[in-house]
């Protein structure tokens, strides 16, 4: 199993960097990445993995739950980009479908050390200890005061049936 203790993430386009030492918070160019919410509704992140088709049914119920009920749902080319947006407070959560592990440590580390939650679709915690062996994880990640909010509209999309380019209905014991 792997631990992250440390990471850091450079924007090369910028030149700036963030990083985080667990238990001793993250930082960026202007100091501490934590800040507080303002925006009226929550502004997520949605990522999934490349082999996740678009008509995959538990995908398109997410997406569309999570959409409804956010006051925007972004889909970024770089999950480090998600955490780093999040860890700032530029977003307020970010949900991963069976997204890949490549930029998973570094960037819930930098997160956590923020102030964010992690946990899996069903609640728990979400295990640091990564497997390399296995290939995909689903995830939430919020600060606490959107959490809530965020897992009500996860538990949602097990109710929405979405018709059309395949796929059928959601399947409930995957969200």
């Amino acid at each position: 199993m792997l631990v992250n203790s440390a990471s850091m993430v450079a924007v090369p386009t910028t030149g700036r960097r963030r990083s985080a030492k667990r238990g001793r918070g993250a930082t960026g160019p202007g100091g501490s990445l934590r800040r507080p919410r303002t925006l009226a509704g929550p502004t997520l992140a949605w990522l999934q993995s490349y082999p996740v088709a678009h008509t995959d049914p538990t995908a398109r119920a997410l997406r569309l739950a999570l959409g409804s009920g956010a006051r925007r749902l972004i889909e970024l080319w770089s999950p480090l980009l998600c955490w780093i947006m999040l860890s700032r407070g530029d977003i307020d959560g970010f949900v991963g479908y069976r997204a890949g592990l490549v930029d998973l440590p570094a960037g819930s580390l930098i997160a956590r050390e923020s102030g964010v939650t992690v946990t899996g679709f069903d609640g728990a915690p979400f295990d640091d200890r990564i497997d390399p062996s296995g290939e995909e994880v689903s995830f939430v990640a919020a600060r606490p005061d959107v959490l809530s909010e965020l897992t009500l509209l996860m538990k949602s999309a097990a109710d929405i049936t979405v018709t059309g380019l395949g796929g059928g209905r959601g399947d409930a014991a995957a969200v």
